[in-house]
């Protein structure tokens, strides 16, 4: 594995039969796991993925108004302002 120089965490992996590779932490890929994998949370209605600071593999979502939920999946029902009947004249 000394020819094949594996990046970001990943580890070469050498198989019975077959050429080498690297094994890619996750978030990673290509043939060297040179290559940071866009989000892999699937946001939704309009969030945006960000990567948690603390755990560069884990991504969240961060929801627009309105939406909540792990993935921005769940829409936050709008109260409508109550509408009051206008008194009919009488003859």
């Amino acid at each position: 594995c000394a020819e094949l120089r594996c990046q970001n965490g990943g580890h070469c992996v050498k198989p019975n039969t077959g050429p080498l590779y690297c094994q890619c932490k996750p978030g990673f890929s290509g043939p060297r796991c040179e290559a940071h994998q866009r989000c892999s949370v699937p946001c939704q209605n309009g969030g945006i993925c960000f990567k948690n600071p603390s755990n560069p593999f884990q991504h969240s979502c961060r929801c627009p108004e309105n939406f909540y939920g792990p993935y921005c999946e769940i829409k936050i029902p709008v109260a409508k302002p109550p509408t009051t009947a206008k008194p009919t004249p009488t003859a």
